[in-house]
């Protein structure tokens, strides 16, 4: 529209200028009636017609040149306007009509240009939009002058889904039409729905886990926490947002026992002497990011909680953007450990008063055993009573045997046991040593290692050599008992 103004005014400025040389040229001026004056004057005209002429010649000349340029300019307006990557359109004011539109705001609706021309805009807006882009359309006739609206609607397009664009509205001119500028955002929706999805499932995980967990800005500001940091501190989401001061009655201490309040009023003077928890976990995360504090509210119990923190940047960037901080409550932890150190304490105490004991009662190096004890770890009900058993050999067929007159003790290896008689034979039989243990306990046969069973009665004698027990058979063999069966086969013979 423009470019034809300027073309009108062009060519109406030339018209005029060649006007008025002509009326110069068919009204000369003369100065004088005399004859004289007259071959004179008649070649002055002449010259002064040249001059004008040649002026008309230069000023078409000219005109042809601008209305090249501008013609040329025209067209490449109207490729860019028609070609460029982003829809463009012009809305008329009144009824909303489609006075213009390029390829690229065409190929957007799946349209051709030419059936959009005369088109109601809001014919091609989702229902949802309509009244958006009404909004937007009265905000800009109403405030007038060359102010950019936007907005983001949902698109309508022929044989294919709706699709989201982004609109850049401003009146023209003259105030008679809007001109919208028009940008398919498609795929950022698809994105934005992506990241609210994981968005949803990473808090759906941290609200899973059972750590607590608390997200820092860079100004070690709270984000977020998940409901086990909630439930760590004793405080709701938005006390530990917002950092609320602290009620009465807390005491917040160091591992080692000193008050964390101390230690960082000490530190700046201008800060309250009573931190809130959540105030002690950030602070002592920040001097160690690995770190165990005490949180202590009367009447209940100190609860003890592990800090670890790490930073927060964006992949490939090492600009800090904030802090992760994982709270884990280890006060039972901690009582189990402080349980097992009393028992160890105490297994210590035991082991010193059966040394001296052991000491003081064993005077020779050989003792003669006695028989089995009555406590054992099966019950008689539980196994047969008979002395004898049968073994199934894949050389000998099924041999049977008087446990506590021909068996000395068994060896065991994987799903096999070896059984080593009086008379000095040895017989192979498939089944695990345990097995044999239950069966042959109640004739009087004990585990002394993790691969041997001996028969009680089989033994003559046994002594202790370099603290270690050591077993005389009868058939002349030495059994040494493994220290984790020493104390079982001690219950027997004491």
């Amino acid at each position: 529209m423009k470019q034809k103004k300027l073309a009108t005014n062009i060519e109406s400025q030339s018209k005029t200028q060649e006007q008025s040389a002509q009326s110069t040229y068919s009204h000369p001026k003369l100065h004088s009636t005399g004859e004289s004056s007259i071959p004179h004057q008649s070649h002055d005209g002449q010259v002064y017609q040249i001059e004008l002429e040649i002026q008309v010649d230069g000023l078409r000349e000219a005109k042809a040149e601008i209305e090249t340029q501008l013609q040329r300019y025209i067209k490449l307006y109207d490729d860019l306007y028609d070609y460029a990557p982003v829809g463009y359109c012009t809305i008329a004011r009144d009824d909303g009509i489609i006075l213009r539109a390029n390829l690229a705001f065409a190929v957007l609706l799946g349209l051709q240009r030419e059936d959009l021309v005369e088109k109601r805009f809001l014919s091609v807006v989702s229902e949802e939009s309509r009244s958006l882009v009404s909004e937007v359309w009265a905000n800009i006739f109403s405030t007038g002058g060359m102010n950019k609206r936007s907005c983001t609607v949902l698109l309508l397009r022929a044989w294919k889904e709706p699709f989201w664009v982004r609109i850049d509205a401003t009146q023209d001119e003259g105030g008679q039409s809007c001109e919208m500028v028009m940008v398919d955002i498609s795929e950022n929706k698809k994105m934005e729905r992506v990241l609210h999805q994981n968005e949803m499932e990473l808090y759906a995980t941290l609200q899973a886990l059972s750590d607590g967990v608390l997200m820092l800005d860079n100004t070690s500001a709270v984000r977020m926490c998940n409901t086990q940091a909630e439930k760590i501190l004793g405080l709701n989401a938005a006390q530990i947002i917002e950092q609320t001061p602290v009620e009465l009655g807390w005491r917040i201490v160091y591992e080692d026992g000193r008050p964390i309040d101390e230690v960082f009023s000490s530190r700046n003077a201008k800060r309250s002497s009573i931190l809130s928890p959540i105030e002690a976990v950030i602070n002592a995360s920040a001097e160690q990011p690995d770190t165990t504090i005490g949180l202590h509210k009367a009447p209940g119990a100190m609860r003890w909680i592990n800090v670890q923190s790490r930073p927060l940047s964006l992949y490939g960037n090492s600009e800090l953007r904030g802090t992760i901080i994982v709270l884990t409550d280890i006060t039972e932890r901690r009582l189990l450990v402080q349980a097992l150190r009393e028992c160890e304490r105490q297994k210590q105490i035991l082991e010193r008063e059966y040394d001296q004991n052991l000491s003081q009662s064993s005077t020779n190096n050989d003792n003669v055993v006695p028989s089995p004890s009555a406590s054992a770890p099966f019950k008689e009900a539980d196994v047969p009573k008979t002395d004898y058993i049968t073994i199934s050999s894949a050389t000998q067929g099924n041999i049977m045997l008087d446990a506590r007159k021909d068996v000395l003790y068994l060896e065991g290896a994987d799903d096999y046991t070896l059984f080593v008689t009086s008379v000095g034979k040895e017989y192979l039989t498939f089944g695990t040593l345990g097995k044999w243990e239950q069966r042959l306990f109640p004739q009087g046969f004990i585990r002394v290692h993790r691969s041997t069973i001996v028969n009680f009665h089989a033994i003559y004698s046994w002594h202790y050599e370099n603290k270690n027990i050591v077993l005389n058979m009868r058939d002349g063999k030495q059994i040494r008992v493994s220290k984790s069966y020493k104390a079982y086969f001690l219950s027997y013979v004491r």
